[in-house]
Order: C-alpha cells, then sequence, then structure tokens
C-alpha cells in the first residue's frame, strides 16, 4: 500500500493543465452551510435531479451504488433490508440527511434513506471521510445528504406513469408553483409496487416477495426580504415488504410508516448568515414474522447555525443542536426508552493565495454515555491554478444503539448499557483538477477504527472488543469524448480486522464504476453504466464471486411536454449476490411515461 502513497505524491506534477477548475456551483453539506464547490477540501460527490433521470433506476439505493467510494448490499430485492457503506465502513457509519436533518434509525442505529423516490430528488451530495467535527455522531465514513427542496423559481406540473418487470408499476405527481413573487409551494405524490421475484430460491415453498410503497411530499418556502427566508417541510412515507430473514422457512412481512416535519428560517447577508430548524420525525416498523413485533421511533432536534465572513480570507463558523430520540410506544420493553444528545462545534478557515487551512472542533454531550470530543484539520495547496493537494487528519465516533445498549435479555442475549462509542482517526492525501479535458481526483487514506461494537463469543451481550484498519485509494475521472460525457471510478480497499488478522466482511479490495451520457439527437439521451464488484468474503471462510452488471436507459422527448424512457438492468442476466445465500434481481425492464402540463 506504501507504493499508492508514493505514486499519489508524484503522478499530479507530471502533468501540466490547460482550463480552470469547475464553476462557482454551491454545496451545502461539507460545512453544514452553503460554500462554492471550489472552497471544499474533503472529497465530494453531487448527482443532479438531471442526471438521476437519465439513469431511470427506481431507487435511492440504485443512485448511490453507481457513486465513487460506495458499496449498497441488498438482502435481496427492492424493499428489502438494504444497507450503506463508504469506504468499507459499516452501514450504521455513515451519517444519512434528508435536507439537511438526520435521518438515522434510533434503534438499529442505521440510515434511513431509500424509501423516498428518485422523483422527489433534487440533488444528492456525498461527503467521503469522517466529518464529525461538524455533526457530531455517525459521520464516521461521511455524509449523505438526500435533498428535495426545488429550485427558486422552478414551476413543474408533472404525471408521471411507469411499468415493468415482476409486475412492477409506479404513477407519481410533482407540482411545484410560485405563489407571487416571493413564495413557492411544492407538492409530491408517488406510489409504485411490484410482484417481486423469488430471492430465496432454498426456501419452501418458493415464491416471489413483492412490495408496495405510498409517499407524499409538501414544501412552502418565503423570502420575506434580500436577507431573511423561511421554509417548512412535511414527508410522508408507508411501505410494506415481503422478506425471508436468517433462517427462516417461510416469508414475513414489514409496514414501515414514517413521518417528517421541520421548519427553517435563514438569515443571509455579505458578511454573516444563520440558519434556526426545528424537526420532529417518527419511525414505525411493525414485523409480522413467526412473533409480532413493533419499532417505534420518534425524534425531536433543533439547530442553529452560523457563519462570518470576516475579510476576504477568514471565515469563522459555529452551530449548536440538540436531539432526543424516544422508543417508549415500541413492543420490545427496553430498559431505558430515551436519550437526549446536544452538541456544539466551531470551525475557522483560512485563504491566502493557493494556500486554504481548515479546523474544526466539536463537544458531544450524551445522556447515556456521556461526552465526546471530535476534530478535524486540513490543508489545501493549489501549486497551479486548476491543481490542488489536500491533506487532512480527522476524528469521529459512532453512538451505540439502543438495541447495543438495552435490548432486552432473549433467547439468552441481552444489551449492555456499559458500551462506549465506537471511534476512528482518519488519515488523508487528495489531489484534483483538470489535465487537457479530464477531470480528477484521486485520494489515498488510512483509517484506524477501535472499541467496535460486536457479540461476544458465547452470544450473550455486545462489547467494545473490536479493532479494524482499512487502507484505501480511490480515482475519478471525469471526461469527454466527443458528445458522450463519461465518469470513470475506481476503488482499492485493504481492511483487517486486528483481533483475528482476517479482512473484514463484505469488503472487496477492488471495485469500479463506470457511467456514459450521450444526447444522440436534440430530443434523444442514452445513458449506460457498469458497476463490477471483485470478490469478498461474507465470513471469515465463505468467499462470494466478484460480478458486474450493465444498465442502459434511453429517454426521447417527443414534444416539449411528453416524453418516453426505458431502461434495461442488469442487460446480460447477471448471476449474483450482494448477501451470501440472497439472490440479486436478474435482467429487468422498465417503461416510463412523463407529461408535463
Amino acid at each position: 500500500m506504501k507504493s499508492f502513497w508514493v505514486l499519489g505524491a508524484l503522478i499530479p506534477f507530471v502533468s501540466h493543465a490547460q482550463a480552470s477548475m469547475q464553476g462557482n456551483d454551491m454545496i451545502v453539506t461539507a460545512n453544514r452551510m452553503p460554500q462554492s464547490i471550489n472552497n471544499v477540501l474533503a472529497p465530494f460527490t453531487v448527482i443532479s435531479a438531471k442526471q438521476i433521470e437519465q439513469m431511470q433506476v427506481k431507487s435511492i439505493a440504485d443512485v448511490l451504488a453507481m457513486q465513487p467510494g460506495v458499496q449498497i448490499r441488498r438482502s435481496g430485492g427492492r424493499g428489502t433490508a438494504t444497507s450503506l457503506s463508504i469506504r468499507g465502513s459499516n452501514s450504521n457509519q455513515t451519517l444519512v440527511l434528508i435536507d439537511g436533518v438526520r435521518a438515522m434509525n434510533a434503534s438499529a442505529g442505521s440510515g434511513s434513506f431509500n424509501f423516498l423516490p428518485t422523483s422527489m430528488v433534487e440533488r444528492i451530495e456525498i461527503i467521503r471521510g469522517p466529518r464529525a467535527a461538524r455533526y457530531g455522531a455517525d459521520a464516521m465514513a461521511g455524509v449523505v445528504n438526500i435533498i428535495t427542496k426545488p429550485s427558486a423559481k422552478e414551476k413543474v406540473n408533472r404525471l408521471r406513469l411507469g411499468l415493468g418487470a415482476h409486475n412492477y408499476w409506479q404513477s407519481g405527481w410533482r407540482f411545484v408553483h410560485p405563489i407571487g413573487d416571493d413564495t413557492q409551494f411544492q407538492a409530491n405524490l408517488d406510489a409504485e409496487g411490484s410482484d417481486g421475484y423469488n430471492f430465496k430460491p432454498d426456501s419452501t415453498p418458493a415464491h416471489n416477495y413483492g412490495y408496495s410503497t405510498q409517499q407524499a411530499l409538501f414544501t412552502l418556502q418565503h423570502r420575506f426580504n434580500d436577507n431573511w427566508s423561511a421554509d417548512g417541510e412535511m414527508i410522508l412515507n408507508r411501505g410494506h415488504g415481503q422478506y425471508n430473514g436468517y433462517g427462516m422457512t417461510t416469508e414475513a412481512n414489514n409496514t414501515l410508516i414514517q413521518q417528517y416535519f421541520s421548519s427553517s428560517l435563514f438569515y443571509d447577508s455579505d458578511a454573516y448568515s444563520s440558519h434556526w430548524n426545528l424537526n420532529y420525525g417518527v419511525d414505525d416498523s411493525r414485523d409480522y414474522s413467526s412473533s409480532y413485533s413493533r419499532f417505534v421511533t420518534q425524534r425531536y432536534a433543533g439547530s442553529w447555525l452560523n457563519s462570518w465572513q470576516l475579510n476576504d480570507n477568514w471565515q469563522i463558523d459555529a452551530g449548536i443542536d440538540a436531539r432526543q430520540s424516544d422508543l417508549g410506544r415500541s413492543s420490545i420493553e427496553y430498559s431505558q426508552t430515551k436519550r437526549y444528545n446536544i452538541g456544539g462545534y466551531s470551525s475557522v478557515s483560512y485563504m491566502q493565495g493557493p494556500y486554504h487551512v481548515d479546523a474544526s472542533l466539536r463537544q458531544d454531550h450524551n445522556e447515556r454515555y456521556g461526552n465526546n470530543t471530535t476534530y478535524s484539520v486540513a490543508g489545501g495547496w493549489s501549486y497551479l491554478s486548476n491543481q490542488q493537494v489536500t491533506l487532512s487528519y480527522g476524528t469521529a465516533f459512532h453512538a451505540p444503539s439502543f438495541n447495543d445498549l438495552y435490548w432486552p435479555l432473549s433467547y439468552g442475549y441481552q444489551g449492555n448499557p456499559n458500551l462506549k462509542p465506537e471511534k476512528s482517526q482518519n488519515l488523508e492525501l487528495g489531489f484534483k483538477g483538470q489535465i487537457q479535458n479530464i477531470h480528477y481526483q484521486w485520494n489515498l487514506y488510512h483509517t484506524n477504527y477501535r472499541d467496535l461494537i460486536e457479540t461476544t463469543s458465547d452470544y450473550s451481550t455486545s462489547e467494545n472488543i473490536s479493532k479494524a484498519r482499512i487502507m484505501g485509494s480511490e480515482l475519478i475521472l471525469k471526461f469527454a469524448t466527443g458528445p458522450i460525457q463519461q465518469q470513470l471510478s475506481y476503488t482499492y480497499l485493504d481492511s483487517e480486522n486486528k483481533q483475528t488478522n482476517k479482512v473484514l466482511i463484505y469488503r472487496p479490495w477492488n471495485s469500479g464504476k463506470w457511467q456514459a451520457d450521450w444526447l444522440v439527437l436534440p430530443k434523444l439521451n442514452l445513458h449506460t453504466g457498469i458497476n463490477w464488484s471483485g470478490h469478498r468474503f461474507s465470513s471469515s471462510t465463505e468467499r462470494l464471486p466478484s460480478y458486474w452488471t450493465m444498465n442502459i436507459a434511453a429517454g426521447y422527448q417527443f414534444t416539449s411536454a411528453f416524453k418516453l424512457s426505458a431502461s434495461v438492468h442488469n442487460l446480460f442476466d447477471r448471476d449474483y449476490q450482494q448477501v451470501a445465500s440472497y439472490l440479486a434481481p436478474g435482467i429487468q425492464t422498465n417503461l416510463t411515461a412523463q407529461y408535463d402540463f
């Protein structure tokens, strides 16, 4: 792995660039406040609504699966358990946000991101690397922010209908309309379902596992004057899915009901910006298997974020946030059902000529496990007008979930209220810029994890007994070949469980993605994508073979109002498994029509 660091230090200097870096587009996730993408030192990816539409995928998980450094694992098809891993992390070590608000499940501790349909997404921002010094718990490997709020002055009245393999159906309506000069209203209604397929062929009796979902999203945005603005948001979701869990011989059913309410107030001027937010969310998961269980998580949260632009060189950010989780309505009799967390952070950014330095410090106090301090420092040097090298170091932690801490005694296992947070330290070297017509990012990172929570050898409880090390390199290239826009990414991952000296499960050494978009005619666009994963282990001895899949999609704009799109996923009908014993979907065809009124 040392050779990666040496090559990384040498290669960007062998070519001279011809063009400038990207323009002044803004990103909000890296530092929790809007900033130019040219001022972001952390590796990031932004996926626009247009890119998502061209991909013609059904879920946010399908969008994320094609992004650099991201691995998605599903226990079967759409509607089944889905986990997100960035840079080889566990699924609960990536912070998931919806419009900047936490969407983390308090009982299991993982992100809840896959219920929103892609038609409701305005863009997705992915930050790779630790951001705990800004966000607190769970931002160990990165942050995924799913943004649904429309652009200012956007006007849409769109009906969408779709059909596909396995009796898939989908219908949706999106309405975005200004009310006067200063107010904008959005309504999104969506429903979809499928009979599914048999992803557990060894189960008896054999049958398909279907799902259905219904969603509604409403937002209202208003600008009072040049400085003050506000918005409110409501998201409602109901989903029902069939699944086959570990050791089950018959199907089980799960119903998930989710509600999110959020309100924000903004003040913006040249020298000072402030953002106040209050939000409430509830996840109500009902499981109908051999026995009925219900997990209800209520979340109350608020934040106050501030940014001061002192002059052309100095910027200071500071903020405070608080949240409380309540599982008191669950059928599981946890010994504790509530906990609160209060955190505050401050950061300073200095830019002078080709140099940029950013440092952050955060303190969190949690009712159940005490105080945690995290920090990060990063530096960038633009040694040419369009070439930059960065070096960063950051600490992070993951909070134990309610299941880890307070699971009641059942079949000889119970939670451990004395668990400590998992912790990590990440060192990273990065290069980005443009050589001729090729935009590139090359990042090399070394992450140490300690106090990882694992089940004890006698399966009686969980303890902080594990350590792990992950070293990786990711290369991302964006370029045009004539009229074809392409993105190519490759990730090398070297992981080790320090207790067993074995590779971490479900971490492929090698993986790569390729996407291409081609505007063939003024009214016809084509998209294709290939996702390749090298072999990985699902246990200490069971090895899953490598696989690759290819998707193609096309859209034709018949009139200014009517568009017809078609896609084929897993074009060559490859057999593969993302989770051991669960077959991934075979070839799938879909047809979607949309009409703008």
